[in-house]
């Protein structure tokens, strides 16, 4: 839209910030002062706490919340129009999508495949590490008025060379969603991509691919 939005006011730190209709939204809320654990909060346009909703995935780990949520980072995109956000994972495979408008309320889940991790934190120092059965999520995102377009690895990263890392950070598969959070169809691309962007008439996708120089 070509606004420019200022950050300064925001009172409260997370992994993941976006703007919405009533202010801005936070997905890994690292200041919990009113946030009780829940995986997003709502700030208005001032960059104060609104509202907290939504819980981390049941994935079975007993670790508490603020380790959760480096598992569970992603990317938002939202929809203005709808007043709805879609929330995607970089490992395993999360969906959420939530309407906004009134009370925050759950519209669709995909919770398929969890991240595969184990608390690394030290002292005062909180952080995880994904172990070798972990899988590569969604490495990228894009909406319309209409639809959702992501782009799904599925790939274990259970080799840490370059090569295997670039693989892991590139498909070929785009995976389409209503807001509804129907899945219309995939897409299969003729070359590993790592970025998509799609025209607002969804005709046209424009993407970023992987070339590697053999020379």
């Amino acid at each position: 839209s070509g606004e420019i939005v200022r950050f300064q006011n925001i009172k409260y730190q997370g992994l993941s910030l976006i703007k919405v209709n009533e202010g801005f939204l936070l997905s890994g809320n690292i200041d919990d002062r009113n946030s009780e654990s829940r995986r997003y909060t709502l700030l208005d346009k001032d960059g104060e706490y609104m509202d907290s909703f939504g819980f981390y995935p049941d994935d079975q780990m007993d670790c508490p919340y603020d380790i959760k949520m480096f598992a569970y980072q992603g990317w938002m995109v939202y929809n203005s129009k709808l007043d709805r956000f879609v929330s995607v994972s970089f490992s395993g495979s999360i969906l959420e999508i939530y309407q906004l408008q009134k009370k925050p309320s759950l519209i669709q889940k995909y919770h398929d495949l969890y991240p595969m991790y184990r608390n690394k934190s030290i002292a005062k120092t909180k952080g995880i590490q994904y172990t070798e059965e972990n899988t590569i999520g969604y490495i990228d995102i894009y909406s319309t008025n209409n639809y959702i377009f992501t782009l799904y690895s599925g790939v274990q990263l259970n080799k840490k060379s370059n090569e295997e890392m670039h693989n892991a950070m590139t498909s070929q598969n785009i995976l389409v969603f209503d807001w509804d959070g129907n899945c219309i169809c995939r897409l299969v691309s003729d070359k590993p991509l790592f970025n998509i962007c799609v025209s607002e008439d969804n005709k046209k996708n424009t993407s970023i691919m992987r070339v590697i120089n053999e020379t």
